[in-house]
C-alpha cells in the first residue's frame, strides 16, 4: 500500500492462518487500523514498526491523524474461536464487574455512548463538550442540558471508582478517563 497524499506512506500486509500482520514502512507516519465490525476497536501502528498483529477480519487502514482518509480495506482471515465446550472459566465475576450492571435504557448510558462516539473516527480526537453531547442526544430524542450531562458523567465516574491519571491537571479528566475505561473494558457492549 502507498499513499501520495501523505508523502511517503508505505506498508506491507502478510496473511497468516487466523490473523494478518502489517508493516508500516514509513519513517514517522503512523497508520491506523480500524475494525470495520466494531469501530471502537483499533490499532495504531507507529512508523517503522514491522509485524504488527491485526486480529480484525474486516479492517480499514488509514493514516492516523485528524484528516485521516482510508487508504485500504482489508478482508483478512477469520479469527480462530475456541469451541464453547472446551475449558469454561468457573471463576466468579470480580469486584470490578460494575459495568455488567449498566442499564442500556438509562440516560447515563446514552450519555456514555455519545461521549465515546468521538473515538469512532480514530484515537486522539478531543472528547466532546457537554454541550455537544446534549445536542447529539437531542437529535435522537433524549433531552438533557449540558449540566445534566455533567451530572451523568459524575455519576459514572463515582460508580466505576475512576480517578484522574497521576499528575493530571486537565479539566476534562473525567471524560477522558471514562472514555478510556469504556473502550478498554467494553462498557458499551452490555447485552440488550
Amino acid at each position: 500500500m502507498e499513499s501520495e497524499r501523505y508523502g511517503h506512506v508505505a506498508g506491507a500486509i502478510m496473511p497468516c492462518a487466523d490473523h494478518w500482520r502489517v508493516d508500516n514502512l514509513s519513517r514517522a507516519t503512523p497508520l491506523l487500523v480500524e475494525d470495520l465490525e466494531d469501530p471502537q476497536q483499533f490499532i495504531r501502528v507507529p512508523g517503522m514498526r514491522c509485524g504488527a498483529v491485526i486480529p480484525f477480519e474486516l479492517a480499514r487502514i488509514s493514516v492516523a491523524g485528524p484528516d485521516s482518509s482510508p487508504i485500504l480495506t482489508v478482508f483478512g482471515p477469520e479469527p480462530a474461536v475456541r469451541p464453547d465446550a472446551v475449558h469454561r472459566c468457573t471463576g466468579k465475576a470480580g469486584e470490578n464487574a460494575a459495568h455488567l450492571a449498566l442499564d442500556r435504557g438509562t440516560r447515563y448510558f446514552a450519555v456514555l455512548r455519545a461521549l465515546c462516539e468521538s473515538q469512532h473516527s480514530g484515537p486522539g480526537r478531543p472528547v466532546p463538550t457537554s454541550e455537544t453531547i446534549a445536542r447529539r442526544l437531542a437529535e435522537s430524542g433524549v433531552r438533557l442540558t449540558a449540566r445534566a450531562v455533567d451530572h451523568h458523567i459524575d455519576y459514572l465516574v463515582r460508580r466505576l471508582g475512576l480517578r484522574p491519571a497521576a499528575g493530571s491537571v486537565q479539566r476534562s479528566w473525567k471524560k477522558e478517563v471514562l472514555v478510556g475505561v469504556a473502550l478498554r473494558q467494553g462498557l458499551l457492549d452490555v447485552p440488550a
